[in-house]
Formats: C-alpha cells, sequence, structure tokens
C-alpha cells in the first residue's frame, strides 16, 4: 500500500546522479589503473559514511569517542590521508575496515581541492535529507557498483554468460525500505505477538489500540484516494512510534497458538538475511529489535536494569540476533559498519563482542581462489578442525562457498560446530573494533550455514537467470526444483 514519496525519489536519483558523477571526477585525477579504481570508490565511500555521522545525530559521547568532535569532515579525510605516520585519529582504530591504513590510498597524493570537490558534491540541497538515513552509505555503495553491473548487462545481452564470481557484481541491487518495512512488520511482528503470548503478555501495539486504529484508518485512506481526494501516490501520516513500527503489518486470519518453537524472549530470536548486500534489511531490523527490546524490559519490569540497559540491549542485537552473509567482502564491511554506527547512536559506550557477519569470498576465508584450484588443501582442513574424516567434505564446500555463498549446504558434513579459533586467517574481517573473541572467518561461516537455527530468514535474493551463468551445474544439482533462477534457489534454501 506504501511507496516511496516523490521527493524521496527525486533525492534518490540526485544521489545517484551524484556518486556517479564523483567517482567520474576522481578517476579523472588519479591513475588510469585498477588502484586508481579502488582509491576512488573509498574515497567516496568514506565521505558517505562521515556524512551520516555528522547528520543521524550522535550525541557528543559518541562523537569523542570516535575522535570527530570540533572536526569538519575535510579536517578528517585530510588527517586520514597524511602519509604515514599520521595523526592518531580514533575513527581510523573503531572502524579500521574502511578508515584505517590503505596502502593504494594512502599512496596516492589527493589534493586538497579534490578533497573540497569531493564534498561540494555530496553537500548538494537535494541531498540534504538524504544523510540522515542509515541506508544511504549502501545506496551509494550499489551506486559505485552500477559501471561494473551494467557491463555484465552488456555481456549478457551479447549473448554472453557470466561466471559464478561475477553473480555479486551483476546482482547488486539493494532493497527499498518500504518493502523491507513490509518484510519485517509481516514477519518480525506476527513473532512477537506470539513471544507476548507465549508470556502472557499485552503487546503494546494492542493495548494501545494501534492495530485497529490503523486498520481504520488505512480504510479510510483508500477510500478517499479512490474518490481521487489526495494522491494516488501520497503516504497515509503516521504519528506514533508503533504506528510507524506496525504501518505495514497485515494481521493474519484467525488467531493461533504460539509454536512450540516460538523463542520465549526477543533476545533469544535469531533472525539472517542469506544475501546480507550492505545490510538494509539488519540495518531496519535493529530500530525494530530495539523497541520490541525496551517493551519486553518493561513488560518483565526490568528498564534499564542488567540485561536490559540500552548498552546490553545493543550489544546483544549485533551478537546473537542479527546474522548475515554475502558473497561481497566490502558491502559486509559496510554492513557491518552501519550496525556498529546504529548501535553507537543508542549507547555511546556500546561494545560488542562478535557480530554474526561473513562475506564467503576466499581471500576472507583465507583460502586459494576456487577459480584456479579445485578445493580447499583437504590437509589444510584436517590440520585446523583435527576431523579427517569430515575434511574432505568441508574442504569441498569452503571451495564452493567463494562463488554460492549462502546456497552452499553443510549439515551433513560438520557433526559438530568447529573450534572457533579453527583455521588461519583474521578475525577482523569485518572491519570493525570488537571487543572480545570474535570466531575466525571459516568457522563462522559455517556455524551460519548451519540449517534450522534462525526464528526467521528475511532477505532480497539474487535475481538471475542459471541459463547465463557459466558453471550452473552446481546449483542445478543440489536445488533441482529452483534451478532456473538463482531467487528460486535462495528461497528452496531459505526453507
Amino acid at each position: 500500500m506504501r511507496s516511496a514519496p516523490p521527493t524521496h525519489q527525486t533525492a534518490r536519483k540526485a544521489l545517484c546522479d551524484a556518486t556517479r558523477s564523483l567517482r567520474s571526477d576522481l578517476l579523472s585525477t588519479l591513475p588510469p589503473s585498477q588502484a586508481g579504481v579502488a582509491a576512488a570508490e573509498r574515497l567516496i565511500l568514506r565521505l558517505a559514511v562521515l556524512q551520516y555521522i555528522e547528520a543521524c545525530g550522535l550525541s557528543a559521547q559518541a562523537h569523542q569517542r570516535l575522535g570527530t568532535a570540533g572536526r569538519s569532515r575535510l579536517e578528517i579525510l585530510s588527517l586520514l590521508g597524511e602519509p604515514p605516520p599520521k595523526p592518531s585519529i580514533a575513527l581510523a582504530h573503531m572502524l579500521p575496515g574502511l578508515f584505517g591504513p590503505d596502502p593504494v590510498l594512502d599512496s596516492l597524493s589527493v589534493s586538497s581541492q579534490t578533497l573540497r570537490h569531493a564534498l561540494n558534491a555530496f553537500e548538494h540541497p537535494t541531498l540534504r535529507d538524504c544523510w540522515a538515513d542509515d541506508l544511504t552509505p549502501g545506496w551509494v555503495f550499489q551506486f559505485l557498483n552500477d559501471p561494473a553491473r551494467e557491463r555484465l548487462d552488456e555481456k549478457i545481452n551479447q549473448g554472453g554468460k557470466i561466471g559464478l564470481h561475477e553473480v555479486a557484481r551483476k546482482t547488486q541491487m539493494f532493497t527499498e525500505r518500504y518493502l523491507i518495512h513490509r518484510t519485517l512488520h509481516n514477519s518480525l511482528g506476527p513473532l512477537w505477538l506470539a513471544i507476548c503470548a507465549r508470556n502472557d503478555w499485552t503487546a503494546d501495539v494492542v493495548a494501545s489500540g494501534t492495530l485497529d486504529h490503523l486498520a481504520v484508518r488505512r480504510s479510510e485512506w483508500r477510500t478517499q484516494r479512490a474518490a481521487g481526494r489526495i494522491s494516488s501516490t501520497a503516504l497515509m501520516p503516521l504519528h506514533t512510534p508503533l504506528e510507524h513500527a506496525w504501518s505495514d503489518f497485515i494481521p493474519p486470519p484467525g488467531i493461533r497458538d504460539p509454536d512450540p518453537s516460538t523463542p520465549t524472549s526477543i533476545r533469544a530470536l535469531k533472525l539472517i538475511d542469506p544475501a546480507v548486500g550492505t545490510g538494509h534489511f539488519l540495518i531496519v531490523a535493529f530500530d525494530l529489535l530495539l523497541a520490541l527490546h525496551e517493551e519486553e524490559a518493561r513488560h518483565r519490569g526490568r528498564t534499564g536494569v542488567s540485561p536490559w540497559t540500552p548498552r546490553d540491549i545493543v550489544e546483544r542485537i549485533l551478537s546473537h540476533n542479527l546474522h548475515g552473509i554475502d558473497l561481497d567482502p566490502s558491502a559486509v564491511q559496510m554492513a557491518a559498519t552501519m550496525l556498529w554506527l546504529k548501535a553507537l547512536q543508542v549507547a555511546p559506550d556500546a561494545e560488542p563482542t562478535r557480530m554474526n557477519l561473513v562475506a564467503t569470498d576466499h581471500k576472507t576465508l583465507h583460502l586459494p581462489d576456487p577459480n584456479t584450484h579445485s578445493a580447499a588443501p583437504t590437509s589444510n582442513v584436517v590440520a585446523a578442525t583435527h576431523r579427517r574424516s569430515e575434511a574432505p567434505g568441508i574442504a569441498h564446500a569452503l571451495a564452493q562457498a567463494a562463488n554460492l555463498g549462502s546456497l552452499v549446504q553443510v549439515d551433513a558434513l560438520a557433526t559438530q560446530p568447529l573450534p572457533e579459533d579453527a583455521f588461519s586467517g583474521p578475525v577482523d574481517d569485518l572491519g570493525v573494533r570488537l571487543r572480545g573473541d570474535q570466531p575466525r572467518a571459516t568457522p563462522r561461516l559455517l556455524s551460519l550455514l548451519r540449517s534450522g537455527q534462525y526464528d526467521l530468514v528475511v532477505t532480497n535474493p539474487p535475481y538471475q537467470g542459471t541459463k547465463r551463468l557459466e558453471h550452473s551445474d552446481v546449483i542445478v544439482e543440489q536445488y533441482p526444483e529452483g534451478s532456473a533462477d538463482l531467487y528460486a534457489a535462495f528461497l528452496l534454501r531459505g526453507l
């Protein structure tokens, strides 16, 4: 029923144009190489996140912690661009994936004039309302990928096929907020009502009469729209936080008893996006889960008491509620960055212990390139897991993961979860500073891939017909009923 307002669509188009124009302008001042492209795109992403940090309403304490207090964006970008040994800035320590040392960017000389031009491009009046939106950096990420996606579209249009390693670039189209709301309001919403029923609570949205009130107002709005008294694109006004949180909820027909598998607490809920991209679904889910944690604390009479303090809540959301997998390590780092900043907005002293996100590329997993090697060396798996009989299957699955991501199935391969320190490789692959012992990427991935552990699977799957994919036989083999298109395979995997 609800769609993005025209002003928002206008701003989105302006953001796309500004991003692509800025990318082109920066490339004209940098070396014509892959290094130059990477440097330009990284600089634009830094700027987009800095714009968000300034606009999103972080507290003075949070700015102090990031080292951004009293510093302009130009000053921060200049400090980050200083050659080693560069001045210390906390932002580079807290979010090293995006703001930490970058050998490519650090080796290039980006002038103050170029930085000012970049800043001006993103400060156009038509973009003013974009930067407080927590999905905007993700949109900038997508727009930067557009040229690569368009080249792959042209390749297909000329009768060619794309490799599995190109799927991420080809299908990187993120999800509009109104579609995310509709999905989450009608998945997380019913689950919350079931949790309340299990605990004999009356959900706030029911007790306040908000659900009934929304139903009446929707009916009246449709009548006025049908009569031509309001624009067909106008959105029904929402007045309270509860109305915003339940605006797209459609009550299911009839009332059912809660399923025995329904969690008894929102703290126990596990949600995954198996094609997470830059985290649009998880970012919106964060806000909804925050409100539900706070409501449960009130039902329990524990508001502000551990484990229901703001810091406890945001750390629990990141360490237990939200999960995501994607092929693209840069997209996953952006998702982690934005979720970390969301936590900082709520609790400036938050120090998440772990985040259940992972990219499946071979570099993140510290494995050979699957496009030049048939499988991860079995001997490496044996050494890492000490499970000789399971090693060949795990090695084969890891080789597939780099190209298939969440479609890989591991339940029959490892009878028990792997130790969190199994395999070599970094633990800082998410590009955010975490407190505690984050599992290494490979055991983290194998853990996230296990079926049957999630209460909700929400995603906008990649859409790509397999007839235009090279080496699609593995998808046909594992998902015969969904082998026509990747989205169908993802739907089956989600079940």
